[in-house]
């Protein structure tokens, strides 16, 4: 991401996809996490296990087809993004303040990775595209199409973690990212509640 591109014509649109996610997740993640759920067939059985395989793996299954539905379209006035959801969020290249690019964000499950985060200046939710799920070669085109626009583009090649950019560059981080202990807190008691139900529900079958 550091080769100058012309920028591409307009409306130039972005579409997340897994490519990226399949290729750094490996098989052996995989086998890692059948591992650690085998924990709970020896202390459940077998059904519970099953259900908490199926459960779980249906959990990230639906995550990862929202944020594969997710779309960023460059026009000659601004930024029109499509969420997970299919909700538009529509922005100005005046409204922008600056597009920070770390180059290498360091995800430690994956490693490192480039990350455009494009920050408002209202103080609003920044759009923030990692090279995990969006294409390097659309990241480039849409950087160029900011450089064609006069939009701030500031970049680091340092290596940047999650707890650096939430610390200082706060207003680049989503919500999700400010608030992870949160959010990996009510992840694991809704993990907790549904292993609760398939016992009990493995009970009342017995």
């Amino acid at each position: 991401m550091t080769e100058q591109v012309k920028a591409p014509a307009r409306p130039y649109t972005l579409e997340a996809n897994l490519r990226q996610y399949f290729r750094k997740l490996g098989a052996w993640r995989i086998v890692l996490a059948l591992a650690l759920t085998a924990l709970l067939y020896l202390r459940f059985g077998l059904l519970v296990w099953i259900l908490s395989v199926v459960g779980i793996a249906a959990i990230i299954g639906i995550t990862l087809f929202f944020l594969a539905r997710r779309r960023l379209t460059a026009t000659e006035t601004g930024l029109e993004y499509t969420n997970p959801f299919g909700r538009v969020r529509r922005v100005t290249y005046g409204e922008i303040e600056t597009a920070k690019v770390f180059v290498n964000f360091y995800e430690p499950s994956f490693g490192a990775m480039p990350r455009v985060s494009i920050g408002m200046q209202a103080d609003v939710s920044p759009i923030v595209l990692s090279g995990m799920y969006w294409p390097l070669e659309g990241l480039d085109n849409l950087l160029a199409v900011f450089n064609d626009k006069k939009v701030v583009v500031e970049s680091t090649a340092d290596v940047v973690m999650m707890k650096h950019i939430t610390t200082y560059f706060s207003k680049y981080a989503t919500y999700a990212e400010r608030h992870t202990v949160l959010l990996a807190s009510l992840i694991v008691l809704g993990i907790l509640v549904a292993i609760t139900i398939f016992v009990v529900v493995a009970n009342l079958v017995q």
